[in-house]
């Protein structure tokens, strides 16, 4: 069971802590709002990934394997990624308001998108080629481990994995929160902006793999 453990926690961080679409949306949002926001993508992401990791240890992850499942879901996620690229980089562009501390203004007339933090987190997780991926891979590795064996074994995996992913969230929100205080209102909104480019990178390199997969599978 140990091993059950330490494999559940080793895969949380491994899942967690690569950079990616996650990854960009929370810094992006963090540096904009702070700590709520940045824990409310991280916490939202992992819904999606309990979504997959309960599909893995049913043993039915290949049900996403379908051409029609993942061509649906691939272009779900490329309507979202460039609608929140093409947001991100509009709403940076407009003229930023500072407070009175020369800080960015957290009126919710400047950042509207804040409050739906969670349910992005949510829909990227939910949408993300590479969560899905991990998931339908992980299969074979978690019966080798025994985590099909018992439920109470598929508990101990599952507990383990998230114990780690809610970890590094709360981790990651922290390290965004702080530095958010640290550095001067433009230099946030730079990064803000960056991540908003990288994030449509994303969503076009995921287009890319959507066309290849209509080209592929006609």
């Amino acid at each position: 069971m140990f091993s059950l453990v330490a494999f559940g926690i080793f895969m949380g961080i491994a899942f967690a802590a690569p950079p990616g679409i996650v990854t960009a949306e929370t810094l992006r949002r963090g540096v904009a709002r702070g700590f709520p926001a940045a824990l409310a993508v991280q916490l939202g992401s992992l819904i999606g990934d309990a979504a997959y990791c309960l599909l893995a240890l049913a043993g039915v992850a290949v049900l996403v394997q379908n051409p029609i499942t993942q061509r649906a879901l691939g272009l779900i996620s490329v309507v979202f990624l460039l609608y929140l690229a093409l947001t991100g980089i509009y709403g940076e562009l407009r003229t930023t308001h500072f407070d009175s501390t020369n800080r960015l203004s957290d009126e919710p007339t400047i950042r509207p998108e804040g409050r739906n933090s969670f349910f992005t987190g949510v829909f990227l997780s939910l949408t993300n080629p590479w969560a899905i991926g991990f998931w339908l891979s992980l299969g074979g590795t978690l019966a080798s481990y025994g985590a099909m064996e018992s439920g109470n074994a598929m508990a101990l995996f599952f507990g383990s994995f998230f114990g780690a992913c809610l970890a590094y969230a709360f981790l990651m929100a922290f390290l965004i929160g702080i530095t958010r205080q640290a550095i001067p209102p433009r230099v946030a909104k730079w990064i803000s902006l960056a991540c908003s480019v990288v994030i449509g990178m994303l969503g076009i390199g995921v287009a890319l793999q959507v066309i290849q997969l209509f080209i592929s599978n006609p």
